[in-house]
């Protein structure tokens, strides 16, 4: 049953679900394993806003997510992910990427 935790992660990880907090312009492809608790196997980029903190670092579509504070992926649980992103304008969180020419970067982005 892969597909309805994508599904059900899609919507922990989407930007209305934070319609409350800061967003760092980012929108990502989830996939999940497991239910309870569904746990991130790949977070990829899928768009990036133009002139947002994502934008600003240097974030690409295509660039993989591997930590989001310090939860690595693939096996960060979903919940703890939404947690660790559910971040207040002027708060940062820090991604490690891998982008698209396969080098590992740590980018620090400013909920906006």
């Amino acid at each position: 049953m892969k597909y309805p935790g994508i599904v059900f992660a899609c919507l922990l990880l989407s930007s209305h679900s934070f319609a409350k907090s800061g967003d760092f312009g980012v929108e990502v492809d989830v996939s999940t394993v497991g239910l309870l608790p569904p746990r991130l196997e790949t977070v990829t980029v899928a768009t990036v806003k133009p002139g947002s903190s994502a934008a600003k670092q240097g974030i690409q579509p295509g660039d993989k997510v591997v930590s989001i504070d310090g939860c690595e992926i693939p096996g960060c649980s979903a919940f703890k992910a939404k947690k660790k992103m559910n971040k207040k304008p002027g708060e940062t969180a820090t991604f490690e990427v891998i982008n698209q020419d396969g080098e590992a970067v740590s980018i620090i982005l400013t909920a906006e």
